[in-house]
């Protein structure tokens, strides 16, 4: 081997060796600014969302506010849960129809919680914002459970589709941009998370 080709090969390693402690480095940042998440030693009472009164007050619309909350106290697996789900999946709609796919209201509501309500919440937003588009591309499909569970004369507007793209999209965005770790996705054994839809 050459002399020539020698330098390459150690200003390659040398590289590489620096790139690799750059990587160790970002990595030991992350794990630093990572919040402790435990669904298995806290119950349901600790991970849904109570709104204080101020965050209420900021958000400035009671409709908004009730869909956020409908939104968060989703039920799985009980009597009567699928009325429910389908009041929470008009609940995303609402939104959509209000906020046209602004997150303004929706970041107020989150920004009040800790990391294990943001977690759960970013599960509940998932589970309802996929259920919602599904009534949206369906609403004839789903017209008998829409009337059962209360929501028979939830009007379909013309931009209700593109108000809804844009939320569900704009939402998941803040999620990940408030750090969510969408921790619940290594628990599926437990409630709800093996409920879900």
């Amino acid at each position: 081997m050459s002399t020539a080709d020698k330098a390459k090969i150690d200003k390659l390693e040398k590289t590489v060796n620096a790139d690799k402690a750059t990587i160790d480095k970002l990595q030991k940042i992350v794990n630093a600014n990572k919040v402790s998440i435990d669904y298995g030693t806290t119950d349901y009472g600790d991970w849904v969302f109570v709104c204080p009164a101020s965050v209420r007050t900021a958000i400035g619309n009671d409709e908004l506010y009730s869909a956020l909350n409908q939104i968060d106290n989703t039920e799985y697996g009980t009597a009567g849960s699928s009325l429910k789900q389908c009041s929470s999946a008009v609940s995303v709609l609402t939104l959509a129809k209000i906020t046209a796919g602004n997150t303004d209201a929706v970041k107020k509501y989150l920004t009040a919680m800790t990391p294990l309500q943001l977690d759960y919440f970013s599960f509940q937003w998932l589970e309802m914002g996929k259920y919602a588009g599904e009534i949206l591309t369906d609403p004839a499909a789903n017209k008998g459970l829409l009337e059962d569970s209360g929501n028979g004369d939830f009007k379909f507007t013309a931009g209700l589709k593109q108000a809804y793209n844009n939320l569900y999209a704009n939402v998941n965005k803040l999620l990940d941009d408030m750090g969510v770790q969408y921790v619940w996705k290594e628990h599926t054994d437990l409630e709800p998370f093996n409920n879900s839809l």
